[in-house]
């Protein structure tokens, strides 16, 4: 088991970082003034390559900080997700999403740490991985916005 203080993160939370959304880069100030780690699981952060789009390559400025570690999706790593992938609650769901092996290896990353996940998207279904997982948002509930943009 780790020692310390750390946070998993999700998809929303690496791109909105790669974004300059404030809000994701006060929370990695404050984890860097707490010496928190931020662990970011690798499906994550290919998952959020895409979703960051040409702000991409700010990720690079995420992975180089100090309390940053990069979490493989290896041997073990491999065989935890996918064991969440295969019991989870929608597993028809969990197969026909692409993101899915993301979430599930950030719930692996979070079970294996006994830390919690922090999120932009309250809609991401962590709970149907792991019931147990604590999940918390980066992010107040912001409006839809406009479908004319």
């Amino acid at each position: 088991m780790f020692t310390g203080t750390g946070w998993v993160l999700d998809v929303p939370v690496i791109a909105g970082f790669a974004k300059n959304d404030p809000v994701a880069h006060a929370f990695v100030r404050v984890a860097l003034e707490q010496n928190a780690t931020l662990q970011l699981p690798a499906a994550a952060v290919a998952t959020a390559y895409v979703e960051a789009g040409d702000a991409a390559d700010n990720i690079g400025d995420l992975h180089d900080l100090p309390v940053v570690v990069l979490d493989a999706l290896d041997g073990s790593r491999s065989v935890d997700a996918g064991s969440l992938l295969a019991r989870a609650r929608d597993a028809e769901e969990a197969r026909s999403d692409w993101r899915a092996l993301a979430r599930a290896h950030i719930c692996a990353v979070a079970r294996a740490r006994e830390w919690p996940i922090v999120t932009g998207d309250a809609v991401v279904p962590f709970h149907a991985f792991d019931h147990r997982l604590e999940v918390r948002m980066l992010w107040p509930r912001r409006p839809p916005k406009p479908t004319w943009q």
